[in-house]
């Protein structure tokens, strides 16, 4: 199969029963959330008072300046392990030049519990046609299509980032005043989600 042919069946694919399997998905991860709402809010606020108690410990030892950029982000390759967790960055006005590193990690399986499932239907949907593709287009198409659950997390941070700002650890951190809180890819453009300038 010519290159543009394969390009436009994993568009189809993707756009016919794998939309439609995802929408049922997200509701079952906004049910787990729900159900689960307590643990799920625990363990995300847990993961960041790590990261800012060591950031205070860091600048209590003049190491580390004011905190102007707090980055979640997604790396692609743990994605393809199968790794499931968000890294945490505080950097200080210089950003991703910032050379004391200060990060942690935050776990999201309860987001990405169906990706596995997802991607084996992905599978058996594009076999019907292919008898058999490399291993590394799968985990292509797994980067991408991961993207979709990316965004139930970035809703998720948009409506919980308060929960953040509201801890004594948060509060203790030498900060500037126009701090940013952003989400995006590990070392790439982020969408900001909160500006203490425009909260």
């Amino acid at each position: 199969m010519e290159a543009i042919g394969f390009t436009e069946l994993i568009k189809n694919i993707l756009e016919t029963s794998m939309q439609e399997r995802f929408i049922g998905n997200y509701g079952k991860i906004y049910d787990y959330w729900l159900s689960n709402q307590k643990s799920v809010n625990t363990e995300f606020i847990e993961s960041f008072k790590e990261v800012f108690t060591k950031a205070t410990e860091l600048q209590n030892e003049e190491k580390k300046g004011p905190i102007a950029y707090i980055v979640i982000s997604f790396l692609r390759t743990r994605i393809i392990e199968e790794d499931y967790q968000l890294r945490i960055d505080l950097y200080d006005e210089m950003f991703y030049l910032d050379k004391v590193e200060c990060s942690g990690y935050w776990k999201v399986d309860f987001v990405f519990q169906y990706l596995h499932e997802d991607i084996e239907l992905f599978k058996e949907k594009i076999e019907e046609y292919i008898e058999k593709i490399q291993d590394n287009s799968y985990e292509l198409i797994k980067k991408d299509y991961a993207a979709i659950y990316n965004y139930f997390l970035y809703e998720y941070l948009k409506k919980n980032i308060k929960l953040l700002l509201e801890t004594e650890e948060y509060q203790s951190l030498n900060k500037t005043e126009d701090l940013k809180i952003g989400f995006g890819e590990y070392m790439d453009k982020v969408d900001i989600i909160y500006d203490q300038e425009n909260p």
